[in-house]
């Protein structure tokens, strides 16, 4: 089945960031950004949500430049869609990571990933800097210690920026 999930991000009364899944509905058909367009404004109809529409976070796929259109046409003219439509950063990031493992194009690398420029250490074969990152992971989560530790470090170095603020922080500026 092709399915969507539509989520609202918002800021509570209380100034609270909050997350609320609206909606995880069926696409009949296929996911033409038309089609999509359609299941979403009916789930903006039905929360009564359509004149508190912000920005669309979505990938990078082009059928979702043409869904925001869809939506914003029919729902809020006044709005312009390219300056609505933000880039999923996980998945720009995914994509990324997976060009970088497989030096091969990211769109196309759904296969078994296949490193090279490996070499033998210890009996085992390892590509180096993958090798480097693995082994840190495997040593923070081998006890529940480590892991509050790099935790607490993850969250002490996060908190405050070069300027004072929170990088993660929806009022950073």
């Amino acid at each position: 089945m092709s399915m969507i999930g539509i989520v609202a991000h918002f800021v509570s009364k209380s100034d609270e960031a909050k997350d609320c899944l609206l909606g995880l509905r069926r696409v009949i058909g296929s996911h033409s950004g038309e089609n999509m367009a359609e299941t979403i404004i009916h789930v903006i109809e039905l929360y009564e949500l359509q004149d508190r529409l912000g920005y669309f976070v979505l990938d990078n796929i082009t059928s979702n430049d043409t869904c925001v259109r869809e939506i914003l046409e029919y729902l809020q003219p006044r709005l312009d869609p390219k300056k609505r439509r933000l880039r999923c950063f996980g998945h720009i990031l995914n994509l990324a990571v997976k060009a970088f493992l497989s030096g091969k194009d990211p769109e196309t690398s759904g296969q078994r990933i296949e490193l090279e420029f490996e070499e033998e250490i210890g009996g085992r074969k390892k590509p180096e800097a993958l090798g480097k990152l693995r082994d840190a992971v495997t040593y923070i989560r081998r006890t529940p210690q480590r892991r509050e530790a790099f935790m607490k470090l993850v969250n002490t170095s996060s908190e405050m920026g070069r300027d004072g603020y929170r990088y993660n922080s929806m009022f950073s500026a």
